[in-house]
């Protein structure tokens, strides 16, 4: 671990870029989960609501931790 517990190593803007590109990839992820939950809501999929709900909570996560991130 590098000294001061900075796992990304905060002055470095490859592990910033790193980090920044991870999560908008998390973001991306999140929602085609939603897309993919609506479109099995719609064909009739009871799970097809909890995986909107699993898309919601890793969309708002992700994007959270990109608007609160140290810049």
């Amino acid at each position: 671990m590098p000294e001061g517990g900075d796992m990304l190593d905060g002055g470095s803007q490859l592990g910033e870029a790193a980090a920044t590109s991870g999560l908008w990839m998390a973001v991306m992820g999140g929602i085609l989960l939603l897309l993919v939950g609506v479109i099995a809501a719609f064909s009739g999929m009871r799970p097809g609501f909890w995986i909107i709900l699993a898309g919601a909570v890793c969309v708002m996560g992700a994007s959270a931790a990109l608007y609160f991130r140290k810049k």
